[in-house]
């Protein structure tokens, strides 16, 4: 499809224009007035089409210093890209396009009331494209080219025997490329070699997982929470009331050594008697032998930290992984990469944290190992964070399984090739890989070009004469009925007959038909009567053009490619003919990549947008339009709103006052003020069609009304006099007639507002 015009330069009154958005659509309908570059735009896309620069260089804008310059921008799903013309050439024709315009009524159907053999020959290239003539070509050189194509063959055929290795000429053509053979042959290569050192392959080293470390929680946090209930509790109170008369830390821990040193009756401290008291026996109580034990168990526990949470651990099993790591390397030829990953710095963050967490708990129990140490918080970060140590390791083992498992297969499977087979597969990919070669490719592309030719030119040397007759005859028979179908739906009182194809003149094909107007024939030339010229109204001559238009684009079997462009299909039609235009066009862009219709009756284009839009229908749609720019040039309005350009002055004064009210943004606001004295006269026109007449002004109105007795029906409008009067007083300074400074008056946007609410009120209400 066409989706932009990126760029139009000094051509016709398009001195620069551009149409990049809104994209053009599936069905593109673009208006614009009589003289204001429709035909021009018409005349692009055939040249387009067609690479005819002529076309182009004639219409050059006057004046302009510029060569013609073009940039449109196509997408139709294969081809995405932009056919630019440099005032010279086209970069990139777009042939699938089809026009139908006043040039393609000129050069196929008639000009002004002749129809000539330039006409007839012009139709019959358009009926059958260019095969009629290529086939006649083709009787007179098949000869000469079966010969040139045998030559060529022979001597393709001959390179290529140097190439395939005694594979069969069709065989090694036909083999089929494959962009990952260097890669087959690769792998295919290795597993021969791995096949040959099977015994020393299945005897090499393999990667193993990791062991996982451990960490004791639920133990260690048991040690740091005991606190000796096997004592008496008031040994313990009362040795701890003595105790904690001294704030040294190490108080306890001495009175513990002194003990050692009693002889029962006396204190080892002092010397006095004891035996009287009940001190000593609970310092014995206190520090008896299931204290010694724990005491013990909390020294050990320094060692245990240091053993399994020191940075050793980590990098011990860093260094383990890389090991792996490179097993697992030395068998990268035979199985995928896998890549063992073991982040030491998150792990020895982890141990770090562990570390002097678990050191602080157990110095604090050390210190007060009577006293439990640790809360259920401690215990939860410390198995946390643990958890993310074994979540490391385990997604490393999962690396290192993976790997693990495909070696196992490899050596599985490897204990089963056979060494001949492997060898035959790896000749076979090694001509496919030949059978890629550029130089190769190419000198098969000429045998099987030189082949293929030559038994084409066989086949067309039999059958070319035989073909462009019955191509003409056919064609033109099917034409024919396809077109005075047309024309019936039309409801034309004519029709062609005999339509054929003939040599006269040229000796080059071109066609010829007559015409029956209500069953009398009439002749094409001027020199009878009645005749073409005579015989048809403009309207009919176009409705018969359009016809052979048609006819043709609905019998291209490659419609579903095309972008069809008609250039002001209704003009000199009658309403029937253009609604039957409409259902045409409908049909044309259900069935086309894309139709475009240039028109200057916005009605017509409104019509058919809302024919599109049907939901049995459904055609995406655009809507453009070709405007007035500075300097009398053309260009393309980003913004179209048909639905306006055709709706009546009354309804775009209602709508304009309604958006007002409803708040809705207006550019100006005095057009309001002056929308509302004919919004009323419209509405009064419109009620009393008989009794005002169209060009009584509202004032003039005002009177009759005031005046009317019954049975005259303006007598209901008195209640509504006074309103009347009020606001056409209002309203009547905003217009030149009754105000010729009409356009300095200051607007005040509430008093406007109170104004156009009362005039919608009269047209909502009436006389209610």
């Amino acid at each position: 499809m066409l989706k932009k015009i990126v760029k139009i330069k000094s051509v016709g009154l398009f001195n620069h224009a551009t149409c990049i958005t809104p994209e053009f659509n599936k069905a593109t309908l673009i208006y614009a007035e009589n003289g204001r570059g429709k035909s021009t735009l018409a005349s692009i896309l055939r040249s387009c089409a067609t690479s005819d620069a002529a076309s182009i260089h004639i219409q050059k804008t006057f004046n302009s210093p510029s060569d013609p310059e073009i940039q449109l921008f196509f997408d139709n799903g294969t081809f995405r890209g932009q056919a630019s013309f440099d005032g010279n050439v086209w970069s990139c024709p777009y042939p699938d396009i089809l026009v139908f315009d006043t040039k393609f009524v000129d050069k196929n159907v008639y000009s002004g009331t002749e129809i000539d053999s330039k006409h007839r020959q012009g139709l019959l290239e358009f009926a059958l494209g260019e095969d009629a003539v290529s086939l006649k070509q083709q009787v007179d050189s098949e000869a000469q080219k079966i010969a040139e194509r045998a030559k060529e063959e022979t001597t393709a055929d001959k390179a290529l025997a140097l190439h395939r290795g005694g594979m069969a000429l069709k065989k090694f053509v036909n083999l089929l490329p494959d962009e990952q053979v260097d890669e087959k042959i690769k792998l295919l290569q290795a597993r021969l070699t791995a096949a040959n050192n099977n015994e020393a392959l299945q005897k090499k080293q393999c990667p193993e997982r990791l062991v996982e470390p451990s960490l004791p929680i639920d133990k260690f946090f048991a040690v740091i929470s005991k606190t000796l209930i096997d004592v008496e509790a008031t040994a313990e109170e009362t040795v701890r009331s003595h105790i904690n008369k001294y704030s040294n830390q190490g108080f306890e821990d001495w009175l513990s050594q002194g003990q050692s040193f009693s002889d029962h009756d006396n204190c080892p401290y002092c010397g006095q008697t004891v035996s009287s008291t009940n001190l000593l026996a609970a310092y014995k109580a206190h520090f008896n032998e299931a204290y010694k034990d724990l005491k013990l168990t909390v020294a050990n526990l320094f060692q245990g930290i240091e053993k399994r949470l020191s940075d050793s651990v980590v990098h011990e099993l860093v260094n383990t992984v890389e090991k792996n790591q490179l097993i697992s390397n030395e068998w990268i030829e035979y199985t995928s990469q896998q890549k063992f990953e073991l982040d030491s710095n998150i792990l020895l963050k982890i141990f770090g944290q562990l570390h002097n967490l678990f050191y602080k708990l157990a110095l604090a129990k050390q210190n007060n190992p009577l006293e439990s140490v640790g809360s259920d918080e401690d215990k939860s970060l410390s198995t946390d964070l643990w958890n993310q140590v074994l979540i490391e390791v385990r997604k490393c083992n999962q690396s290192i399984s993976i790997s693990m498992d495909e070696i196992a297969s490899f050596k599985n499977k490897l204990s089963s090739e056979n060494i001949q087979q492997l060898q035959q597969q790896l000749d076979q990919l090694q001509l496919v890989r030949t059978r890629q070669e550029a130089s190769v490719s190419n000198l098969v592309q000429q045998w099987q070009d030189a082949k293929s030719a030559k038994e084409n030119h066989e086949q067309l040397k039999a059958t070319a004469r035989l073909a462009l007759d019955n191509l003409m005859n056919k064609t033109l028979e099917q034409y024919q009925d396809k077109i005075n179908l047309l024309m019936k739906k039309f409801g034309v009182l004519f029709e062609i007959d005999g339509l054929r194809p003939d040599y006269v003149g040229t000796g080059l094909p071109r066609s010829n038909y007559g015409l029956k107007v209500k069953g009398h024939n009439v002749k094409l030339s001027s020199d009878s009567e009645p005749s073409f010229a005579t015989a048809l109204s403009e309207g009919d001559k176009r409705t018969l053009a359009f016809a052979f238009f048609i006819a043709r684009v609905e019998a291209d079997a490659n419609l579903s490619n095309k972008i069809i462009v008609v250039d002001d299909p209704v003009c000199s039609l009658d309403r029937s003919r253009r609604n039957h235009t409409k259902r045409i066009l409908r049909d044309i862009s259900m069935k086309s990549a894309q139709l475009i219709v240039l028109g200057h009756d916005p009605h017509f284009l409104r019509d058919l947008r809302d024919d599109f839009k049907d939901k049995n229908v459904n055609i995406p749609t655009q809507l453009l339009k070709i405007t007035r720019v500075s300097s009398d040039y053309s260009d393309f309005s980003s913004s179209f709103n048909v639905d306006i350009d055709c709706s009546s002055d009354y309804y775009r004064d209602y709508s304009l006052i309604h958006d007002f009210i409803d708040g809705k943004p207006v550019q100006d606001i005095r057009t309001v003020a002056r929308a509302i004295r004919p919004l009323l006269e419209g509405y009064l026109h419109r009620r009393f069609p008989r009794y005002i007449e169209r060009s009584k002004l509202f004032g003039e109105i005002i009177g009759q009304v005031k005046q009317a007795q019954l049975p005259n029906p303006l007598f209901y409008l008195k209640p509504l006099a006074t309103e009347f009067y009020e606001v056409n007083e209002y309203a009547g300074d905003f217009h030149h007639n009754t105000n010729p400074d009409a356009d300095t008056v200051y607007i005040e946007e509430s008093e406007l507002r109170s104004y156009a609410e009362r005039a919608l009120t009269i047209v909502h209400k009436g006389t209610n």
